[in-house]
């Protein structure tokens, strides 16, 4: 019945992508992303309520592997879904494979909210000059030496690294084993950074460059349960501004 379920929403959405104006790429990136959403969301209910983990991955793979092909003019966008599939697959754990694809679904649809930037319009070609009639003794030019090229300037650094620890509690109660992810906000090609949770609840994720971030907090089985609307950046409400350096979030959940 779930892989049949699964199938079912993979066969809507091909429907609803092929329905859409190609000629329109903000309007199709909003419909992939909105179509995403509502399949990821129903990947959550499986992993957290139903404890389905074969059954959330197999519908996340399903679905991944059916935009890929559609999001020719978002090349980064393929390239995530393309690496997200080959980290699942080297993945043993059926919850971990599920959560590898969930970072990938999150980040193309960060990515797919960043506008194309606007093709450029050709400039008309400027007329030949006709050719200058050449003078019976024409004067002598002084050669100028030419002007030494100036060294270009240096690259702007990615900015130093951030580290955010802290404890997440659920009514309370600490929640053990829950995946803690960071999606940047404020960068044209999102980055998602996670981590886990130990028995007391405490977290650290490095390597966060500084900036504002969403976070998500998926819980893998464990007591107490977590609302599936933490587990995505559309409906989690929880933001950080992370700053250069060693930062502190600590979370309770209701």
């Amino acid at each position: 019945m779930r892989q049949t379920l699964g199938g079912g929403l993979v066969v809507l959405l091909v429907g609803s992508l092929a329905a859409a104006d190609p000629a329109d790429p903000a309007a199709f990136d909003k419909l992939v992303r909105d179509a995403l959403q509502d399949v990821h969301n129903r990947g959550a209910d499986l992993y957290n309520a139903a404890k389905d983990y074969p059954g959330a991955y197999r519908l996340y793979e399903g679905s991944l592997r059916t935009v890929g092909p559609l999001l020719g003019h978002r090349p980064s966008c393929q390239s995530r879904i393309a690496d997200g599939l080959a980290a699942a697959e080297k993945e043993a754990d059926p919850a971990r494979r599920a959560f590898r694809l969930h970072e990938a679904i999150e980040a193309v649809r960060a990515e797919l909210k960043t506008p194309l930037p606007a093709a450029k319009k050709a400039e008309p070609k400027p007329p030949e000059p006709k050719p200058a009639e050449k003078e019976p003794n024409p004067p002598e030019v002084m050669k100028k030496e030419p002007a030494p090229l100036k060294p270009a300037d240096p690259a702007p650094a990615d900015g130093a690294a951030g580290e955010v620890a802290g404890r997440i509690t659920s009514k309370g109660q600490p929640l053990a084993g829950a995946d803690v992810t960071f999606v940047t906000l404020d960068r044209p090609a999102p980055k998602v950074v996670s981590a886990t949770t130990g028995e007391d609840g405490t977290f650290a994720a490095e390597g966060l460059p500084a900036g504002r971030y969403v976070v998500t907090v998926a819980a893998k089985g464990g007591k107490p349960a977590v609302p599936a609307k933490y587990a995505t950046t559309d409906t989690s409400g929880i933001t950080a501004e992370v700053k250069a350096g060693p930062n502190a979030l600590d979370l309770n959940l209701q």
